[in-house]
């Protein structure tokens, strides 16, 4: 099978969605099949042009301080979708719904392919987090849009996908009427599992008798990092034997550690900076465990990484996003963003080794459900089915069958034939109208 991924956010852009556009890749490659991927084209901090692997095709694009998190693509048809024929895809699958899903759309009109597409980020969560966050009813105003935008656009997708029930839950309040099939990124289960320790302890020359409160993904307003330095705060005055892990990079990370530093914890806690997806699983192996505190994810594939780690999780409750949190069995649920309870929490954890090691175990056994392999035969599952269907509804498909069918084309050449066959090329157009 070809498959088409469109998608705004890509390397060297960090992000779930392009984790998740890597992962679901390379399991369907390993399977046979050829992946295609149009992203915008970026640049890394120094300006460089990633060097991207076969079958990546890059699209001209525009820098915009709107919304950060996205990258806006030039309201052109690029020349490669003139061509776009070559490459034989069967299936297209659309990873947002702005400029680069609505080229999906085109090229899949024009070529008369089915479209599924992911519905991965909740827009209206991202208020306050805009260009016009100090402008409340702007910046409302601008996330209600872009949810309206990604809504409309799903609607009129042949197949929908949500990375969690939470999504799910949430498009059926906004009124999509679409079956919805929940499909959450799996990960390589192989790649967190017997991981030597001590990477990052030798890094960052962090001593063996100091317990690791570890925090891995971007630290942007969204993730909430302002509570767990909260948080930490209140931890770090009951136990000196603690230190935490931020491994990340992101806008809020200078805010982030001006705010360790207003503490006077900047020596307690250790800055990783980025990691990429070889040193992600060595960092887990030397936490006690990890602590999430963002509400504006759909999925968040560091959860599954982190109980793939074998690692408690302590989070703040997040309704439809506890597949792989199990609240009491391998971490906590913290409802109400309340850090006093968080707090006390993290404490529990940090003073009983026989309740982290009996998490543990619940981590690793709620992991396994998620692995590449089962969630991709998912996805391969529900591309049969939306090719099937296309097929039977496409009105392209179907006057063709109904020609093969019902018009033998010698019968042009043959005295009044060209009569008959318009006749009945009407009466076939009729019959599929109705």
């Amino acid at each position: 099978m070809n498959i088409a991924f469109f998608t705004d956010t890509y390397h060297p852009y960090v992000s779930g969605v392009a984790n998740s556009i890597d992962l679901f890749k390379d399991e369907l490659e390993k399977q046979g099949h050829q992946v295609f991927i149009f992203a915008p084209l970026l640049k890394d901090e120094n300006g460089n042009v990633p060097k991207d692997g076969p079958r990546v095709y890059r699209i001209e694009s525009l820098k915009q301080d709107v919304f950060s998190e996205f990258t806006m693509t030039l309201p052109n048809l690029p020349p490669i979708f003139h061509d776009f024929y070559k490459f034989k895809i069967d299936i297209v699958h659309s990873h947002t719904p702005f400029y680069m899903g609505m080229y999906a759309s085109i090229v899949a009109l024009f070529y008369n392919i089915p479209v599924v597409h992911t519905y991965h980020t909740l827009y209206e969560k991202y208020t306050g987090h805009s260009l016009f966050k100090n402008w409340y009813r702007m910046d409302k105003a601008v996330m209600s849009l872009a949810k309206d935008i990604s809504v409309f656009y799903s609607q009129r997708c042949d197949a929908l996908i949500s990375p969690s029930e939470k999504v799910k839950k949430m498009l059926q309040e906004y009124g999509v009427k679409n079956d919805i099939s929940v499909i959450q990124t799996g990960i390589e289960l192989d790649k967190f599992s017997n991981v030597e320790k001590k990477y990052l302890r030798s890094k960052f020359n962090i001593p063996a008798d100091k317990k690791i409160i570890m925090y891995l993904g971007r630290v942007a307003l969204p993730k909430n990092p302002m509570f767990l330095a909260e948080m930490f705060e209140k931890v770090a005055k009951e136990d000196e034997n603690c230190v935490m892990a931020i491994i990340g990079s992101g806008p809020s990370l200078d805010d982030l550690k001006n705010e360790f530093e207003k503490m006077k914890l900047q020596d307690r806690v250790i800055f990783g900076g980025f990691a990429n997806r070889d040193e992600v699983p060595k960092c887990f192996a030397d936490a006690e465990f990890f602590v999430f505190a963002s509400k504006t994810d759909t999925q968040s594939l560091v959860l599954l990484e982190a109980a793939a780690s074998g690692l408690p999780i302590v989070m703040l409750k997040d309704e439809g996003l506890t597949s792989v949190v199990a609240d009491l069995e391998n971490g906590f649920e913290i409802p109400n963003d309340d850090s006093d309870l968080y707090s006390e929490k993290v404490l529990e954890l940090l003073r009983n080794p026989d309740l982290r090691a009996k998490m543990s175990t619940k981590s690793l056994e709620l992991a396994k459900l998620f692995s590449i392999q089962n969630q991709t035969q998912k996805l391969l599952n529900l591309y049969l089915e939306t090719i099937e269907s296309h097929e039977q509804s496409s009105w392209r498909k179907r006057i063709k069958r109904g020609l093969n069918k019902e018009i033998n084309l010698k019968d042009f050449f043959m005295e009044d034939g060209q009569f008959r066959i318009l006749k009945k090329l009407r009466k076939l157009m009729d019959k599929i109208k109705g």
